[in-house]
């Protein structure tokens, strides 16, 4: 869903190496760690939101579909 909102162009950053769209460089797993913790902490707060620590930041950028 975020690949897609943010396109190819912006999602290609992300890349380990320019046309692997299978592994991530140091920023695209900071990204992508976001999103699941986002989601781990969306779907079960009592177990994950003391342990995880936020970046609102990050977490508006990707749930408003906005490259980070």
């Amino acid at each position: 869903k975020y690949v897609n909102a943010i396109g190819s162009a912006a999602a290609d950053k992300y890349n380990l190496a320019s046309g692997d769209r299978t592994h991530v460089n140091e920023w695209g797993g900071v990204v992508f760690s976001r999103i699941v913790s986002d989601l781990l902490v969306a779907k079960y707060p009592a177990e994950f939101a003391a342990v995880t620590k936020k970046n609102e930041t990050l977490s508006a950028l990707i749930a408003a579909g906005k490259a980070a």
